[in-house]
């Protein structure tokens, strides 16, 4: 039966090195990114306007498009928001 040793010596700065590069990547990434209030704001001002759009028009008439689920944009409002 085959047994399997390891070098601490080696293995003890690689995980030291490697906690460092973690805990910096992200921070880096919580830092850079925008807050979610933005993406709040953003929805609730195209909800408002798609409203208010539906009331300005002669006939209500109004269409919106939804975007492909595959397309990675899901920014569009949904329906039960809208009445």
């Amino acid at each position: 039966m085959t047994t399997i040793t390891l070098n601490w010596r080696v293995l003890r700065p690689l995980l030291i090195f490697l906690f460092c590069l973690f805990c910096s990547l992200y921070y880096i990434y919580h830092a850079y990114r925008p807050p979610t209030d933005l993406y709040t704001e953003i929805f609730n001002s195209e909800l408002e306007l798609s409203k208010h759009h539906i009331h300005n028009e002669r006939g209500n008439k109004y269409v919106k498009f939804k975007q492909l689920r595959g397309a990675g944009f899901n920014n569009q409002a949904r329906h039960e928001f809208l009445s």
